[in-house]
Formats: C-alpha cells, structure tokens, sequence
C-alpha cells in the first residue's frame, strides 16, 4: 500500500526493509503509548519530504479492532507560499496537506480472519465529495463530479483480504484496489484485481504456493518488469504457481562471552543471545505462470521464472561491552531468470554457459536476468545503540569494481585512489543507512529503527520484533 498502513517500505532485498511484523498504525500506536510520542516522523520524497503519522481513532474488542492513522505532510506545509508569507494557517486548512488510513480485522471463526486496508492520499477527496452537494450554478454538475471521480481514482488505495488457516496451509481470498508496486526508480499504481490462494506456512525445507489472479478494470498499464528492464503488461487473466527450496547451514559456532567467576553468559544489552557465528544460506525456487487470455502474446504457453540466493553470514562479540562489542557482515548473491520452458533460444543467442548458468536458465531455455549483490555491515557504537548500512548493485559492476580494486592494492596505489577506481566500477548503487536501539523495557526483543534510503531519498522510522 502507500506506507501509512504497512510496514515499512516494504518490499526490497534489504534486510532494514523486510516487513517486522507490525503494521504502521500498530507502530505508531505503540510509540504513542510508550513513549508519549505526540507523531512519528517518516521521509517520503513523494509525499514532498518529512511527514507526520498519528493514530487518532483505536476501537475494537476480542473479536474486531480498527484503527484510522492520520498522516500530515509537514514539510510541503512548510514550504508553501503561505508560510513563507506569515500565513500558516492558511496551509494548514489546505486538504491537500492530509491522509488518512484505516486498518480493519475481524475474526470471524477460529481459523478464519478478515482484514482491510484502505488509504486515502488526499482529505481534499472529501472535502469535494461534501461540497459536490452544493455546486455552484455557474459550474455544472457534471464537471465537478468528473473532477472528484478523478481524484478519487487516483489516491484511493484498499485491501480486502479472507483469510483462512488450515492445518500447514493457508488460503487467501483478496480484492485490491490501486496497489502499489515498487520499481528501481519509483513506485507505480497498479489496477483493481482479484485473487485466491493456497501455500504452506509453517517452518520447512520446501515452500509452494498456488494463485489464480484477474486484473480488473478498462485499461491494463504496463508495471511490471520485463526481463529487459523495461515495464510490461501482465495477464489479466493468469494461473500461477510456485515451490522454493531453503536451507541454513552453521560454518562456526562460538561462545558467548561470560561473566567473571561465574558460569552464566552476560546478557549485556539484549535478552536475545548474541554469539559469534558463520553461517551460510540459500534458497532456489521456480514460479511458474500460464496465461488464461487468448490474445495474449505468448498465448498458451507457460512462462518460468527461476530463482536463486546464497547468502553468507559472519559475526563477532556479544553485544554486552558498552564499545564495539558487534560487528556482522552479510554477502548477499541473487539471481535470476525468466522465459519460455517450450521455445528454446534462438541458435544465436546460445552461448557456453557455466554450471551455475545452466542451472539457473535450464539449460539455454530461459533468459539470465540481471545478477545483483547486497552487502550489510552492522556495528555496535556506544551501548545499545547500533549503525547499520547496506549497499546494492548489480552482479557485473561488482565483479569489476573487486577486479580493478585488487588489481589496484597489487600495484600498490593509495587507498583513496583504490576507492576512487572501485567507486568509477559501480555506476549506480543504491544504498541505506540505518540506526536501530532495543526498547529498555524489552532489553533487545523490540527496536527502534530509523533508515534512510540515500539512492531513493526515503526514510522510515519503525519498531521491529525479534530483529537482530
């Protein structure tokens, strides 16, 4: 959705980014009680800068909660003609200048759940729709309702989700409106859509999921990305199914340090254990899809979509000192491909490939889609609190910047000039910078965390569980 009610940005490869649990009206709810937090900031370029998030109604009993969260843009307020000129109050009774989003469950048997989510960019959308009863009569009411229509279309965001719990299993059945789909630029809205699902939940080796999905609506933009980079159009009708194989395996497991003449381990500034460890995982995976249109261009044929990542892990100290106890680093590979299991290549596009190449393309059968690489640092400054940056780029910028930078300490160059040949290698990386401290009633279980996406110009600002 657009950020008010979810958590967090959301969907990228970096780990600051991946959903804690929590929405954001229960974040911003929680701040408002812990702390006595009047708003919670966030930074959103899209939204014109820093904006303000409060969650003004919150009513429900055992069965169903709701929530409405409002969202002031403070800095585009700020920045306004009518500030600048002494007139603040004038920018402040601006519609435009508020959001709103609700968030809604209930349970309505014991494994059966409903939720909804909805989002609206812009209080002037009703403000118009009030006003729209009183049109002038120099203005016709055609006009104004064509205008109102418009606005609607485009800041309304909604969610309705059944859900059902099933022994290992979970089934979906969901109605979205204008989802958000995030791009490497940007974010795009998507149309109204429909669908129902089954996948396995629970801790496992093997994860599969099975979707049926209809987009809905008069006009179908392109928003999704093509294996070419470029956006194109899904399906409107489609089948789509997927299994993935994960696994964790632990190199080197150390010890926690200990307290002096005793046989306990310092808990320091987390309950949760801090132990020096090297650990390497990965995941590989197939989804496949099949479209039920008949004008579509692959028409009957199954497109695939393999996909693959290793991950290594390393870290050291126990987070109980109050200097540079903790240090970790994590190297991230992913990669993928996308095409046609029935309609091998061209015999000029066959080349040699490697082992690891034939195993993610199937043999020549499927397109190689761009490689990426993700490397998280996080250290421990001064007591619980903790900085924590991450970088991404692709696979064959990062190849070359290693090649000219080991190729640079061998004859011997400065560092500065190694980081300048390394920084000409990688063109465009996007890159996060974080803080993140435990909360002191929960010693470590539940942070603060505060991001900035300096590629994208985001900036979140959240509480996570259990996030190490």
């Amino acid at each position: 959705m657009g950020g008010m009610e979810t958590s967090g940005d959301g969907v990228g490869h970096f780990s600051m980014r991946v959903p804690s649990g929590l929405s954001r009206s229960q974040q911003v709810f929680l701040a408002q009680k812990l702390f006595n937090a009047p708003a919670v900031p966030s930074f959103a370029r899209d939204e014109g800068g820093m904006v303000l998030d409060r969650v003004i109604a919150n009513v429900g009993s055992g069965r169903w909660w709701t929530t409405v969260t409002a969202r002031v843009r403070a800095q585009r307020a700020w920045n306004t003609e009518q500030v600048q000129e002494g007139k603040a109050h004038r920018a402040l009774l601006d519609a435009s200048m508020y959001a709103l989003g609700g968030r809604f469950r209930m349970n309505l048997l014991e494994n059966v759940a409903l939720k909804a989510v909805g989002e609206l960019g812009s209080a002037r959308a009703i403000t118009r729709a009030i006003t729209k009863k009183f049109v002038k009569k120099n203005e016709t009411k055609s006009d104004a309702i064509e205008v109102n229509a418009g606005e609607a279309r485009e800041d309304a965001r909604a969610r309705v989700l059944l859900q059902a719990k099933i022994p290992r299993h979970v089934i979906n059945a969901e109605l979205s409106h204008n989802e958000r789909f995030e791009t490497k630029k940007s974010h795009v809205d998507g149309p109204t859509s429909a669908s129902v699902s089954l996948a396995s939940r629970g801790r496992r080796m093997i994860n599969y999921r099975v979707m049926a999905r209809k987009w809905l609506g008069t006009e179908l933009k392109p928003f999704e990305s093509a294996p070419d980079g470029e956006m194109q159009k899904p399906p409107r009708n489609e089948v789509l199914g997927g299994v993935s194989v994960e696994q964790q395996v632990i190199l080197w497991h150390g010890r926690r340090r200990r307290k002096r003449a005793s046989t306990s381990a310092v808990n320091g500034y987390t309950a949760l254990p801090q132990v020096p460890t090297i650990a390497v995982g990965g995941i590989f995976g197939t989804v496949a899809r099949k479209s039920l249109d008949e004008d579509y261009t692959d028409g009957d044929e199954v497109r695939l979509q393999n996909f693959a990542s290793i991950a290594l892990h390393g870290q050291i100290g126990s987070f109980s000192r109050p200097l540079f106890d903790f240090t970790s680093v994590n190297l991230r590979l992913d990669a993928g491909s996308v095409g046609n299991p029935y309609k091998p290549l061209d015999a000029s596009e066959q080349k040699p490939m490697s082992l690891g190449d034939r195993l993610i393309t199937a043999d020549g059968r499927l397109k190689a889609s761009p490689t990426s690489v993700t490397i998280s640092f996080a250290q421990q400054l001064l007591g619980p609190l903790r900085f924590r940056t991450e970088v991404r780029t692709s696979g064959a910028e990062a190849l070359a910047a290693t090649c000219a930078g080991l190729s640079a300490i061998k004859q011997r160059k400065p560092m500065a000039q190694v980081r300048d040949v390394f920084k000409k290698e990688v063109a465009s990386p996007e890159v996060l910078y974080g803080l993140d401290c435990p909360l002191p009633p929960t010693l470590g279980s539940a942070r603060a965390v505060v991001w900035y996406n300096a590629t994208r110009q985001d900036a979140f600002a959240e509480i996570r569980l259990f996030d190490l």
